[in-house]
């Protein structure tokens, strides 16, 4: 049985100011790197020969942190594992968003493969990409132990897939956590 650690890229200045990022290439902010060498620390047990990254900077900056503190020099990008692209919504708060379209954030926030953000994609086609892009790691590490950083929402939704779930609850799946191991 192999495993995945699927852990969440390091924390950027619109994380902090809850802006949503989407599929923004931003780097990580000294948070991120606090946070990454932390979870490098509680990753040390585990065997990984291979750390994954989604597409991005902060994702392959992560990646890069982790191998670094891990001792893994293997490191492979995804280049078409990437966000979603929220559109028009990119780099707002998220209060905002609440604020002014409630209506529509309380749809995105409850149910979101139903909502479309302006000028951006749907979460199916996030998915697709997922199961595309998973496929061969998860047929390379049928007996291994490997890593894979991606930053939210996209973290998520690699989660809902690993795990089987459905996205309706894609908000609260995960959060808080930095890192997860999820066996495949």
């Amino acid at each position: 049985m192999g495993r995945i650690i699927l852990v969440k890229s390091g924390q950027t200045d619109f994380d902090e100011q809850h802006r949503v990022v989407g599929n923004l290439d931003l780097p990580m902010n000294v948070r991120g790197h606090a946070e990454l060498t932390e979870a490098a620390n509680e990753l040390g047990s585990f065997e990984i020969i291979t750390i994954y990254s989604a597409a991005g900077v902060s994702a392959k900056e992560s990646a890069k942190h982790l191998g670094e503190r891990l001792g893994v020099n293997k490191i492979r990008v995804l280049e078409d594992l990437k966000n979603q692209d929220f559109g028009l919504w990119q780099g707002l708060q998220v209060e905002e968003i609440r604020r002014k379209h409630p209506k529509v954030y309380k749809q995105w926030a409850q149910s979101p493969c139903d909502i479309c953000p302006p000028g951006g994609e749907m979460v199916n086609d996030v998915m697709d990409r997922v199961e595309k892009s998973l496929k061969p790691v998860l047929k390379k590490s049928q007996s291994n132990t490997v890593a894979l950083v991606a930053p939210d929402p996209l973290r998520k939704l690699i989660r809902c897939y690993l795990k089987r779930d459905g996205v309706s609850n894609l908000m609260e799946n995960g959060k808080g956590q930095t890192w997860e191991a999820i066996d495949t």
